[in-house]
């Protein structure tokens, strides 16, 4: 194998550092992350690590930044297989909303870098480096996330409620997972609740919640498309 250039370094080390900052946890920052640890689990020198940085605090301002910016991409691929049954076998949109949120109550729990990523987020607001990443991170889940919705409204015949668009859709859906997300980190169980006029089926609160915005945010648009 060749020799690693600094910037080939520089981007195995800061992986080797999320990996470690997911591994331990949502903490208050991230100065828990020492880099002799992460020199060593990346299984390199000492030296190799502070003719990058100068020093820890160096080594923790771009630590936050690469965790602000980590998406767990197998996120998208989770969705998708969640709703893709339903979709198939003809459900409703009620029917998807209902497998999309049970999916995600389901990962909830374990999803331990979105949790580390609110963290941060939550303690973003003095540092504008941080900020930014943050913004790049939640434009990056619009898009990918906006288009998901976008095909699930044109198959369900729905389309935006003026003066709503697809990032604020994309906005309220994200703020009810997240909040519910924080809500099982400190210990919460998840709520569901059977629902009359859906026979009586158990719905996770997530989903309805994300009904009653699917409702509010879009109205009936043209003709379903075929499935």
């Amino acid at each position: 194998m060749g020799r690693r250039s600094a910037a080939e370094t520089r981007q195995l080390l800061l992986d080797t550092a999320v990996g470690l900052l997911h591994e331990q946890g949502p903490a208050a920052g991230v100065l828990h992350i020492r880099l002799s640890d992460v020199v060593a689990r990346a299984g390199l020198t000492t030296g190799a690590a502070y003719r990058l940085w100068s020093d820890q605090r160096d080594f923790h301002d771009d630590l936050a930044i690469a965790a602000l910016r980590w998406r767990d991409r197998s996120l998208m691929t989770k969705t998708t297989d969640a709703i893709a049954p339903v979709v198939r076998s003809g459900g409703s949109l009620a029917d998807v909303l209902r497998a999309g949120a049970e999916a995600n109550v389901q990962r909830m729990p374990e999803d331990v870098g979105i949790l580390v990523t609110l963290a941060l987020r939550a303690a973003a607001y003095r540092q504008p480096s941080l900020l930014r990443a943050a913004a790049e991170r939640r434009q990056d889940a619009v898009a990918s996330f906006g288009d998901l919705y976008g095909r699930m409204m044109q198959r369900f015949g729905r389309r935006l409620r003026p003066p709503f668009t697809m990032e604020h859709l994309c906005a309220a859906f994200t703020a009810v997972v997240e909040g519910f997300g924080v809500q099982t980190a400190t210990g919460d169980g998840h709520p569901s609740v059977r629902l009359p006029e859906e026979g009586g089926r158990e719905w996770t609160l997530l989903g309805v919640c994300l009904a009653a915005l699917v409702d509010r945010f879009t109205e009936p648009g043209e003709e379903p498309a075929p499935a």
